[in-house]
C-alpha cells in the first residue's frame, strides 16, 4: 500500500467517525427536545440519551479500528471501547444501564405506563 493508500484510507476513517459523531449529536438533540417539549416526553429522550451512547461507542471503535456487529447493548460496547480507551471505563460503565431504554420506551407496559 502507497502512503496515498494510507492517506486515503484514514481519511475514510475520520469521515465514517465524524458520521457516527453526528448521528450522536442529533439524538442529544432529540433528546433535548423531547424534554423541553410543550408535554415532555421523557421515556422517548431516554431513547435518544441510549442511542447517542451507542453511536458513540461505535464511532471510537470505528477510531480504534475495531470491527463490532450491530448491537443496542451498551455492555457489549463497552467491553469492546474500554480496552481501546481505558480511561473511559468509569463513564461507560454509568451508562450502561440505558441500554434498556433502546427498546422499552415503545413498550407501555415496561416503562411505566398503564395499560388499558
Amino acid at each position: 500500500m502507497s502512503g496515498d493508500d494510507d492517506a486515503r484510507l484514514n481519511n475514510d476513517y475520520i469521515l465514517v467517525v465524524r458520521g457516527w459523531l453526528l448521528v450522536a449529536s442529533r439524538d442529544i438533540r432529540s433528546a433535548h427536545a423531547c424534554l423541553d417539549a410543550p408535554v415532555p416526553i421523557p421515556e422517548t429522550a431516554a431513547y435518544h440519551c441510549q442511542q447517542a451512547v451507542e453511536k458513540l461507542a461505535k464511532g471510537l471503535l470505528v477510531l480504534a479500528r475495531v470491527p463490532f456487529r450491530k448491537t443496542h447493548d451498551l455492555e457489549a460496547l463497552r467491553d469492546l471501547v474500554v480496552p481501546h480507551f481505558p480511561d473511559l471505563a468509569h463513564m461507560i460503565d454509568r451508562l450502561v444501564p440505558l441500554t434498556d431504554w433502546g427498546h422499552i420506551f415503545r413498550y407501555p407496559d415496561m416503562c411505566g405506563e398503564p395499560v388499558p
